[in-house]
């Protein structure tokens, strides 16, 4: 169950999908402004990656892949 996601960014329109591995993520959206790795053990890591938004409706993508996979996709904006 592949889910697609299409970000505004400060490059344009870029188009991810779960699964993509964080090589490819990278290339497509640069290097991120944070980090963070969660070990919860049994082989499961979560890693997420922060972004800066760059148009007025998103202040802040959220990206977290599990097992070097991408996972999800959040934007936040605040008010």
């Amino acid at each position: 169950n592949i889910q697609s996601f299409e970000l505004t960014t400060k490059n344009g329109i870029v188009k991810l999908h779960t699964y993509m591995s964080k090589d490819s993520v990278q290339i497509l959206m640069g290097r991120p402004q944070s980090t963070d790795i969660n070990d919860y053990g049994f082989g499961g890591v979560i890693e997420t990656w922060k972004y800066k938004g760059s148009n007025r409706y998103v202040d802040e993508f959220t990206i977290e892949f599990a097992n070097g996979k991408l996972k999800s996709v959040r934007q936040y904006k605040d008010h």
